[in-house]
């Protein structure tokens, strides 16, 4: 706490953040252009990146890095004009599928599920940033599982998950990152079956605190685009529930997506 206080209290932690910002985001640029072939010119593009990162996030932690090198300055013509914000917006699009691993019921009620994921949000300084997002997931539900009642047909599940997500980012190459996530919200799932005996349509709603840790891998194709895959592992603690359904009090699962990210990188 004392160490947060006596940074906050400083008037300009990083005095030379604008000049490292802008010429990590021209070499960036310079390296996706030279590693199309990779090769020394690749190579040496990207030790540049790197050591300019590096410098930045010592910069931003309030370290004495002293003004821009000249070796790294970059003629105006070459800076992009978007290297001059602090924030950058980003949009990413995922789909892929989850399998449960968590509780005995969960597990022996739910098949592998697909899974639908849009998130946006801002990257600050190209490293740390936050994200809101939405999934969807229509659970693949077994015969016989011991979720709802007795003797009920046409039983289907469809999860909402809500999630408000921390985001760092590591820079392996200018063109290669991966996006460490921590997200924490809300999940709403949807139950409807049939009582068969009756030919009577129920429906039953399951409430709870969701969590979900993820990491994905990112390639850029583009200026501000780029493709990727990850590893998700969601859970939930379920709060409240109607109908007469058997909810699992928590469960727990994991996800391999593939995407498309538009925006920071």
């Amino acid at each position: 706490m004392v160490l947060v206080l006596a940074a906050s209290a400083r008037a300009d932690p990083c005095p030379y953040a604008a000049a490292y910002e802008s010429a990590l985001a021209a070499h960036r640029r310079r390296a996706v252009e030279l590693c199309r072939d990779p090769g020394a010119a690749c190579d040496r593009a990207n030790t540049t990146v790197a050591a300019l990162a590096e410098q930045l996030r010592a910069c931003d932690a309030g370290q004495d890095v002293g003004p821009l090198d000249s070796k790294y300055a970059v003629p105006p013509s070459e800076t992009p004009a978007r290297a001059t914000h602090n924030a950058e917006g980003l949009f990413e699009g995922l789909a892929g599928g989850g399998i449960a691993l968590g509780n005995g019921l969960w597990r022996d009620s739910v098949d592998a599920s697909p899974t639908f994921t849009a998130r946006g949000g801002m990257i600050w300084r190209g490293w740390v940033g936050g994200m809101l997002g939405v999934e969807y997931s229509p659970a693949q539900l077994r015969d016989g599982n011991a979720m709802f009642p007795v003797g009920s047909g046409n039983e289907s599940l469809n999860r909402l998950r809500f999630l408000a997500n921390a985001v760092v980012e590591l820079h392996q190459r200018a063109d290669l990152w991966w996006s460490l996530r921590a997200g924490i919200g809300a999940e709403h799932g949807y139950y409807a079956y049939e009582v068969s005996a009756f030919g009577l349509h129920e429906q039953a709603d399951a409430t709870g605190l969701a969590l979900e840790l993820g990491v994905t891998g990112w390639y850029a194709v583009g200026e501000l685009v780029a493709i990727g895959a990850g590893l998700a592992m969601p859970f939930t603690f379920t709060e409240s529930q109607s109908g007469k359904l058997v909810v699992p009090s928590s469960t727990w699962g994991l996800e391999l997506v593939l995407g498309v990210r538009l925006g920071a990188r």
